[in-house]
């Protein structure tokens, strides 16, 4: 198996924490208008240009001999101010099986219950990334989610330039989510159960190899609908 992120990922869907910056860590808005009698239009914003490691958790994913990530926040040389560096190494593959490495790296504070806020109808996401060392392609990168304990990654985004790039997924639904089965898929619908968004990174290989990268301005904007029933008459 290759060492090339676009080869082996997209193909296939079809160190020291310093202390806070002065930036803002989170932006969270929910702005409600109602559209239609019984539907309620939610936007709700989840953004983090501060990357406070209290914030943020790692949740590794792994397929063949995986590997491992960790991250640090840096305190300036980002675009601008502080910035998150994800590591990532992923071993050897053995047996034939080629070694893959996700980390969701789960923003605590974006949580999201569809009943609350309704069916999740699409999702737009943004981040600034640069790459600090390796080859190719970088890091995979892109918005990811939990539910119900399993991390469902939207792929398309990789992390090649030496300076900082940003870049962008819009109009994204459950469908472009899928689980490291390349297969499931989260339910974004009014019943489905509460998650937690986030971005990931990832890397394929034969043999052992470390890319670092770097996140900045992670920003990821749920457009939703919740349906109110009519009440029922006695």
């Amino acid at each position: 198996m290759g060492r090339n992120v676009e080869s082996w990922l997209l193909s296939r869907r079809s160190s020291k924490i310093s202390p806070a910056a002065t930036r803002p860590a989170v932006v969270e808005a929910v702005e409600p208008r109602r559209l239609l009698s019984g539907t309620v239009h939610y936007t709700t914003k989840f953004a983090d240009g501060n990357f406070a490691p209290a914030n943020w958790k790692i949740i590794p994913v792994t397929v063949g001999s995986g590997g491992a990530q960790t991250a640090a926040r840096a305190v300036k040389g980002g675009h601008p101010g502080a910035y998150r560096i994800v590591y990532n190494t992923v071993y050897t593959a053995t047996g034939g099986v080629g070694s893959v490495m996700y980390g969701f790296n789960e923003y605590k504070k974006g949580s999201y219950n569809p009943a609350k806020k309704g069916a999740i109808t699409s999702i737009n996401y943004s981040e600034d990334s640069l790459l600090i060392s390796g080859f190719g392609q970088g890091q995979a990168t892109g918005a990811a989610v939990i539910q119900n304990g399993v991390v469902y990654f939207d792929t398309g985004l990789v992390t090649p330039n030496r300076s900082w790039t940003h870049q962008a997924q819009k109009s994204i639904t459950a469908a472009n989510f899928t689980a490291s089965d390349l297969k499931s898929h989260p339910d974004f619908s009014q019943t489905g159960a509460p998650m937690t968004f986030g971005f990931y990174r990832a890397n394929s290989a034969g043999s052992q190899y470390t890319i670092v990268a770097a996140i900045d301005n992670f920003s990821l904007t749920i457009k939703s609908a919740k349906t109110i029933p009519k009440p029922t008459k006695k």
